[in-house]
């Protein structure tokens, strides 16, 4: 099912369930869905409302006034993975002895009377119906971020094909793999390959971004605490809010990154590089499945580099085979000459 019916379904149920009207918006109060059961009183006050900067700091349900004494709506925000970015809108709501006070107000600014006003609840009733509206939102919630997740891993799976296909090329080109990481994530800025040089040193070979490209060549050694970090640890390195951090290579701590994350390149379980990216402008991942799909990357980058290696020497106990072969083929030779000439 479409996750739009699938949410027009679900808040067409607690419509009915509460006898109210409901519907899904966005922060700039657009309907995502179609209100259901919708009558002239709750559009005049869903035309008048809006959400506030205030409601989109909401985290739970709020009984909200309107612009007509007496009445009231429910607010709940709808997160995906901790950020609002939709709100369920319920009502209109009164408490019980307040009708005449409503009608009063409706005659005072002029507006049309109404024969749609809704029933007259009491304060353990409204209680109820807070915990309904909560119970749609955490539903709406979970489909969302469902939603969202597949989304993630189908894009993620895409970006993984695309990364491992140089891997299988014969000549691997690390620089044109950077390339591709901001099709990861949209946070990613800047990236940038140090290779292992000798015991002391790793040397930045390769960098992506205008503002790191003055940076290549530049040699990291290994007394500095980022690298140190990768020689005892060899495990992955991710800094959300990261513009001071003791960890940052010393050529980026004057750039000042807000995210900042590195994998080690492994060879027979020593340290032979490291990639490094990062964001100026964001302080987090766009999306929650990055850092396990960076891991896959680096460790398939590991078993190229393992591969070159074992293809390596596999070509240099080729080459001592064949010259092997030519002295043999010359001792055979010379044997043969000289039975001619006995």
């Amino acid at each position: 099912m479409e996750l739009e019916k699938l949410l027009q379904n679900i808040q067409d149920a607690y419509a009915s369930l509460l006898n109210c009207t409901v519907v899904i918006v966005n922060q700039s109060f657009i309907p995502v869905t179609r209100a259901s059961k919708l009558n002239d009183f709750t559009k005049h006050i869903l035309l008048t409302s809006r959400i506030t900067n205030d409601f989109s700091r909401l985290r739970r349900t709020m009984l909200v006034s309107t612009d007509i004494p007496g009445v009231k709506v429910l607010i709940a925000p709808i997160k995906i993975y901790n950020e609002t970015s939709l709100f369920i809108w319920a009502g209109a709501f009164m408490e019980k002895g307040e009708k005449q006070w409503v009608e009063s107000s409706l005659k005072n600014q002029q507006l049309p009377s109404t024969s749609c006003f809704p029933e007259e609840i009491t304060l353990d009733d409204m209680q109820e119906k807070l915990e309904y509206i909560e119970q749609m939102a955490y539903t709406c919630q979970q489909i969302l971020e469902t939603n969202k997740h597949k989304g993630e891993y189908v894009r993620h799976f895409q970006w993984l094909n695309e990364a491992v296909q140089p891997f299988s090329k014969k000549n691997f080109d690390m620089e044109t793999s950077l390339n591709i990481l901001p099709k990861l994530d949209s946070s990613i800025e800047f990236a940038a390959y140090a290779q292992k040089i000798n015991e002391n040193k790793f040397l930045i070979k390769y960098t992506v971004g205008e503002e790191i490209k003055k940076w290549k060549q530049t040699p990291l050694k290994d007394d500095e605490l980022f690298v140190k970090w990768f020689l005892e640890n060899g495990k992955p390195l991710v800094i959300e809010n990261a513009s001071t951090h003791l960890l940052l290579p010393s050529f980026l701590q004057q750039l000042k990154p807000l995210l900042f994350f590195a994998y080690p390149l492994m060879l027979d379980d020593e340290l032979a590089g490291i990639l490094l990216a990062g964001s100026f402008h964001k302080k987090f991942f766009t999306t929650i499945t990055t850092k396990k799909t960076m891991q896959i990357a680096m460790n398939v980058a590991s078993l190229r580099l393992q591969y070159e290696k074992a293809m390596s020497a596999v070509d240099r106990h080729l080459m001592r085979l064949s010259m092997l072969n030519d002295m043999g083929s010359i001792i055979d030779n010379a044997k043969k000459w000289k039975n001619c000439y006995i």
